[in-house]
């Protein structure tokens, strides 16, 4: 699905810098925690058959924003803003984790710093340099930041909707399908939040994705008006997911906000005539 990708390169000024930065990170917070700055754990119950029995998880995230200033003042910290800034990274960054995004360059250049250091150290109990983890998060760097108008087709989970045929075509272009007919991100099929039981069939629908500087916006308005004309068609509730999702490589994803409104509680089913 797609049109044939460019094999997009790293960036090397701005991989040499990320892992300058998270090479003195670590150091700086391994020394942090040496002299009694403690991590916070929460306490969550164990994937288990008993609900007695506990798991400390580590708030790494917590702890790195409580120390942004300490990021801040590291000798390699003002050259990697400076080539994420440079880059122009940060903003897709930011949007394929469904965060805000300053209008202020330099900020949006902190902000993703931010995201991308906390992202090494996720979930762990200290703060050693995993090599093979700082390589994973600049492969999925170069991923979450290539133009989504590489992509050809926008997808966008539909929530509350059923129907009968396994796809149709609207006069538009639209295509609406079941999820398990076409390749789609897990993300994009999980039925939280949805009000759908995960045995419950999930659908799709399916717009061009324009090749212009515009294509992103005109695809997510053609899917606004395929939920305006289902509501106007019938009684029952639909609505779109709130992101909308653009392959840009070989499993993997680009994804959009649909800035629909949520549907009212219910359903709605389109029985094929």
């Amino acid at each position: 699905m797609g049109r044939e990708l460019p094999n997009t390169m790293h960036d090397p000024v701005l991989d040499e810098a990320l892992k300058r930065l998270a090479a003195e990170a670590s150091t700086r917070f391994t020394s942090l925690v040496a002299t009694g700055d403690e991590i916070p754990f929460d306490v969550a119950e164990n994937n288990g058959d008993s609900s007695h029995f506990y798991r400390y998880v580590p708030l790494t995230s917590r702890f790195i924003t409580a120390h942004i200033e300490e990021l801040k003042s590291l000798p390699s910290y003002g050259p990697a803003r400076g080539a994420v800034a440079s880059s122009e990274v940060a903003a897709p960054y930011l949007e394929s984790r469904g965060l805000p995004v300053p209008s202020e360059p330099t900020r949006r250049a902190e902000e993703m710093i931010a995201v991308f250091i906390t992202s090494l150290w996720e979930g762990t109990t200290e703060f050693s340099l995993d090599i093979s983890r700082v390589e994973a998060a600049l492969a999925g760097l170069e991923v979450q930041t290539r133009d989504i108008r590489e992509a050809d087709v926008l997808i966008a989970p539909l929530v509350g909707f059923e129907m009968t045929p396994t796809e149709v075509t609207l006069v538009n272009g639209i295509r609406i399908v079941q999820a398990d007919t076409i390749e789609a991100p897990i993300e994009a099929t999980s039925s939280e939040g949805t009000g759908r039981a995960a045995w419950q069939t999930a659908y799709f629908a399916l717009t061009d994705l324009e090749s212009t500087e515009d294509g992103p916006r005109q695809a997510i308005t053609r899917l606004n008006g395929l939920i305006r004309a289902l509501r106007l068609y019938k009684e029952g509730s639909v609505g779109l997911g709130p992101f909308a999702f653009a392959p840009v490589g070989e499993s993997s994803w680009r994804r959009i906000e649909t800035t629909v409104s949520p549907p009212r509680a219910g359903s709605y089913f389109l029985i094929e005539s």
